[in-house]
Parts: C-alpha cells; sequence; structure tokens
C-alpha cells in the first residue's frame, strides 16, 4: 500500500497486526486439539457483542472528513469540484487527487448530497 495511501491510524497501529496473527494462530491450534464445546458459542458471542459496539459507535459518533492533505500535512483538503461528490485538492501545495471520493467533506459543507448525485448521473449518461 503506497504511503499517501495509507490510513493514519494503520501506521500508529501496524504493529497489532504480529499479535493478532499469533493470538489466531494459538486459538486455531487451540481448537483442533482440545475441542471444547463452549468456543463456538463464546466466539459467535463475541462477534455479535463487537458487531453491536460498532453499530453503536457509529451512531454516536459518525465519520468526519479527513482534511488532511497526504502530501503536505496540512488541514487544507476540499473538493476538487464542488459540483461532484469525486476528487479532493489541497490549497496549501496544489496536491490533487480526482479519483477520491469527496463525499464526506460535501456533506460537511452541508450540500445538497442528493442533487449532486442526480446531476453526476445526468452528466455520466450524456
Amino acid at each position: 500500500m503506497s504511503p499517501e495511501l495509507r490510513p493514519r491510524w494503520f501506521e500508529r497501529h501496524a504493529w497489532l497486526l504480529v499479535p493478532l496473527a499469533f493470538a489466531l494462530a494459538i486459538a486455531v491450534g487451540a481448537l483442533a486439539l482440545l475441542r471444547p464445546a463452549w468456543l463456538p458459542a463464546a466466539v459467535l458471542g463475541t462477534v455479535l457483542v463487537a458487531a453491536s459496539i460498532w453499530l453503536l459507535a457509529t451512531i454516536f459518533w459518525p465519520a468526519r472528513a479527513e482534511r488532511t492533505c497526504p502530501r503536505c500535512g496540512e488541514e487544507r483538503l476540499v473538493r476538487a469540484d464542488p459540483q461532484t461528490t469525486m476528487g479532493v485538492r489541497c490549497e496549501a501545495c496544489g496536491y490533487k487527487d480526482l479519483e477520491i471520493s469527496s463525499w464526506l467533506l460535501a456533506e460537511d459543507e452541508g450540500d445538497s448530497l442528493e442533487q449532486m448525485v442526480i446531476a453526476q448521473r445526468r452528466r455520466g449518461r450524456r
């Protein structure tokens, strides 16, 4: 994954991948050797609790637009075209990527997303 596309949380928490893989290997080994009857219920319960927590987190703490430029690090990203929900540009360094979704930026700015999507579909048909 290129450094420009890698999310910031990935760089801070990438070290967790190795311990998680190790824990998964131990769990699979324990399941194969011990065959405990309670393990499938525990796994199902854990998945259901995690899904519930994820759902509550997305309701009470919705996603926010990432305005940090991947090139210069300034919080100056804006939509490349105010009429669409695709593409961003940095006002500080001139960085531009027309393939990134700017949906959350448009939503933060209070624009009518429904009207924008309808207009984009009309332009796409022509």
